[in-house]
């Protein structure tokens, strides 16, 4: 098998054996099943595009299969938000956190940006959440939020 191939199946019973025999065959399986997903890509669907003051606001959500995933969020507010505010990852059904952010301020229509690497050993739905308490409903622009399968 020269450098430049693919690894076929056939390749990888001539390495380990006859598939079906020992555990090879289940690894192999396994193997096969991972990589042919690694890459996916995954965007939430958009719930809100403003944040009411005073109360965490569920901006995107997305469900995510079983699997290892770079998770990215970002917005930015409309106006300046010159309160507290953050932005947060949470997993459903109990919001747990995955990861917050919690800037300053958010001058000038400042934004978040957020990242995580998390595994999920069952499929997960995960929320993108805002708060700020301006004192008045602030809209959002540049919505993301994006899960790249790497594992």
């Amino acid at each position: 098998m020269a450098n430049s191939e693919v690894i076929t199946r056939e390749d990888l019973k001539n390495v380990f054996g006859a598939l079906g025999e020992g555990s090879y065959g289940t690894r192999i399986d396994a193997l096969e099943e991972n990589v042919s997903v690694i890459g996916t890509f995954y965007t939430g669907a958009t719930v809100a595009t403003s944040a009411a003051t005073g109360t965490t606001t569920v901006l995107s959500r997305m469900t995510l299969p079983v699997g290892t995933y770079i998770i990215e969020g970002s917005f930015q507010w409309q106006n300046s938000v010159n309160s507290m505010s953050y932005m947060q990852l949470s997993g459903l059904p109990n919001s747990t956190p995955i990861v917050r952010s919690s800037p300053a301020s958010n001058n000038s229509g400042g934004g978040i940006n957020i990242c995580a690497v998390r595994r999920f050993d069952t499929e997960a739905t995960i929320n993108l959440n805002v708060y700020q308490a301006s004192g008045s409903t602030q809209p959002v622009n540049r919505l993301q939020f994006n899960a790249v399968r790497i594992a």
